[in-house]
């Protein structure tokens, strides 16, 4: 079911030369956060400037990508009605309520989290078989959904710098501060 829209997002991608996936937690008019698809490795955004209904973002090459809401927005609700709680501020603890509702969905075994220099995310035995290290411009809602959380719970934009599909999913991400830096 997902499959059409992450090949249809991958196709985009390849079209715009996307670089990078950022994590943008909640800010005016994204209550469940963003994904902005950078054209640059040395991106520049300014979400003082973006509106939702807008996809495209232009400007100097560096500002030029995509916003879109990210493909994991519908499992971040559910984390937080499985928690009971808004996620904001709850830390890299989120990985338990991650691994919990990703099991109970039959979407993943777990969720780990390493904060360190950079974030280091690990999905065990995801339910999907397309993922692939192509997946690091584009991830799909399951990888998605978990980025998202970190980055509401930490309240910090994140960027994906890397993603390896095995036996686990391994994903490398660097926090780049919070909404008010970007503002």
């Amino acid at each position: 079911m997902i499959l059409p829209y992450h090949e249809f997002l991958k196709e985009i991608a390849d079209f715009m030369e996307i670089k990078k996936a950022i994590y943008i937690p909640p800010f005016k008019g994204f209550p469940f956060g963003a994904v902005f698809l950078a054209s640059s490795d040395e991106f520049e955004l300014d979400l003082a400037r973006i509106e939702k209904g807008t996809p495209f973002v232009s400007g100097r090459e560096r500002e030029a990508g995509i916003l879109l809401e990210a493909p994991g927005r519908e499992i971040l609700r559910k984390f937080e009605e499985f928690a009971e709680l808004d996620l904001s501020n709850y830390g890299t603890g989120v990985s338990e309520i991650c691994s919990s509702v990703l099991r109970a969905l039959g979407l993943a075994k777990g969720v780990e989290i390493v904060d360190g220099d950079e974030l280091r995310i690990s999905i065990s035995n995801a339910g999907v078989d397309f993922c692939s290290s192509e997946c690091r411009l584009i991830q799909c809602p399951i990888c998605s959904s978990v980025l998202l959380a970190i980055a509401k719970a930490t309240g910090e934009l994140l960027a994906v710098e890397d993603l390896r599909a095995g036996e686990k999913i391994e994903i490398r991400a660097r926090k780049l501060g919070g909404i008010e830096k970007w503002m």
